[in-house]
Formats: structure tokens, sequence, C-alpha cells
């Protein structure tokens, strides 16, 4: 809504309905889409990758982190 992308009068076609107008759920959807594959650098392994590779690299980590084949788990932070 901040940005425009989708405005309150979306809302009135189904206001007395449980779901989002089909316009909101496009805008989240892009807006999700285009927040994944923005890319950033990751601090401990000085790499740039997107926040989708991000997730993987995380997980991937905690893995081996609970296998006991890192001793270190690293969380960056991300603002």
């Amino acid at each position: 809504m901040n940005r425009g992308y989708i405005t309150p009068q979306d809302f009135n076609i189904c206001w007395d309905e449980n779901t989002l107008p089909l316009v909101a759920a496009q805008a989240i959807t892009r807006a999700y889409q285009v927040k994944m594959a923005t890319e950033i650098s990751y601090p401990q392994i000085k790499i740039k990758c997107t926040y989708e590779d991000l997730f993987y690299i995380q997980a991937k980590q905690l893995i081996l982190y609970l296998q006991g084949q890192i001793q270190e788990y690293y969380s960056p932070d991300l603002k």
C-alpha cells in the first residue's frame, strides 16, 4: 500500500469475503519475488547472493552445525 500498488478501494469488492482481492494477491506475490531476487553480500563468507540463496545457505549451515560438522553457526544481521 505504501508504494501505491494496491489501495483501500481494491478491498471494497471483497470486503465481506475471506479472501484477498486478486490485485492485492498479485502485488504481494510480485513484491515477494522482487525481494527474493535482490542481491546482498553475505557477511561471513563474503559472497554475493540473493535472499533466496541466503535461505538455502542458512539451512545448509544449520544442518552442518546440528550434525557437528561445523563448530559455529553464523546468522547474518541483515537490516
